[in-house]
């Protein structure tokens, strides 16, 4: 829908003094569609195995390390987070971005909310963008998890309402789209559209002769690494998580010393997560009378497996589409921010994006 020309005494500028016609100023879907035209021109892949070109555009800062400190610092220590209160356990959150439709990013495992940071400020030009520590990440309370993968749900749910954000675009990476998918079926008036990197549906595959090895296979890596133990054995279950079983080759060795040492302190995180069926395993009929538009994404570098996850949920989900990430693994959102925003934003750009 067109919009009427400025109220000219509201100081807009004429274009001239009989001028019929009054400048416009750019929306924040302007801006963010100008500046996802300039990713596409100037994005460019990884410059070899050991650091990864991120291009600079208009919608990420320069490239840093993901271990950066997520809120402003002020005299005496950071800025403390708003808490939302999910049951008895204090879950952190932080908001970012002054308008636009809602959305919530949802980390994975081996991970905090700093694992944004890169992404943050491109999706904050046109959203409203909330950000979290699940439970026992971060700066969220620990709290008992009985069933992982329903109590990471409620919570999220309570980060929502106690922002007023929602209905949230929900974009999760790796097991925060499990969390995604049950928010979405549980909560789904909270739910705008999802964007789900590589969860770890792997037991979708097992209703396919052609894939049900690919299944059994990788439950069988996991139940390996669960039961590791031992002198660095937190270190060993993160790389090989990193390297083997839902991440491309040589991501362990591309980590800074920070990001390893934050992936090994989650590991027992990771344990009661893995055991959770729910976390491989969706209710498929569930995921059919799931309505909400959903990107499902994978890396090219990623294992195949994560592929065929990929095709398989989207082939679930009503309303879903696959798409993959070029010269992209397992994060994204870290390796190739401006590619991750360009993809993300254009898929949100078609869900309405309001403009301000």
């Amino acid at each position: 829908m067109s919009q009427p020309p400025p109220n000219p005494g509201s100081g807009s500028p004429r274009a001239g003094r009989n001028a019929k016609s009054y400048a416009r100023p750019i929306s924040q879907r302007g801006r963010w569609k100008i500046a996802l035209i300039e990713i596409a021109r100037t994005d460019r892949p990884q410059s070899g195995r050991g650091e990864i070109a991120v291009a600079t555009s208009p919608l990420s800062p320069p490239s840093r390390s993901a271990a950066g400190s997520r809120t402003p610092a002020v005299a005496g220590g950071e800025v403390p987070l708003p808490i939302a209160k999910s049951g008895a356990v204090d879950i952190h959150y932080a908001t970012h971005g002054a308008g636009g439709d809602p959305a919530v990013l949802v980390h994975g495992s081996f991970e905090d909310a700093s694992t944004w940071d890169l992404v943050v400020p491109g999706f904050a030009q046109a959203l409203a963008v909330v950000t979290y520590d699940r439970r026992g990440y971060g700066r969220s309370a620990s709290g008992p998890r009985t069933h992982p993968v329903a109590d990471d749900v409620a919570d999220l749910a309570a980060v929502l309402e106690a922002a007023d954000h929602f209905p949230a675009h929900v974009i999760g990476h790796a097991y925060g789209g499990a969390v995604a998918v049950g928010v979405a079926r549980e909560r789904p008036e909270l739910v705008r559209s999802m964007v789900l990197h590589e969860p770890p549906f792997f037991d979708l595959l097992e209703a396919d002769p052609g894939t049900a090895g690919d299944a059994g296979r990788a439950r069988g890596q996991l139940r390996r690494l669960r039961e590791t133990t031992g002198p660095g054995a937190a270190f060993e279950i993160a790389r090989q998580v990193t390297d083997g079983i839902g991440a491309e080759s040589g991501a362990w060795e591309r980590m800074t010393t920070v990001e390893r040492d934050r992936a090994a302190r989650y590991v027992d995180r990771w344990r009661e997560e893995s055991e959770d069926p729910t976390k491989s395993r969706p209710d498929r009929e569930a995921l059919r009378e799931t309505l909400v538009p959903a990107l499902v994404t994978y890396g090219e570098e990623s294992p195949a497996i994560e592929r065929r996850v990929a095709e398989t949920l989207a082939a679930e989900l009503p309303y879903a589409r696959v798409q993959r990430l070029p010269e992209c693994g397992h994060a994204p959102h870290r390796t190739r921010p401006d590619l991750y925003v360009a993809v993300v934003g254009t898929f949100l750009l078609e869900r309405d994006v309001p403009s301000t």
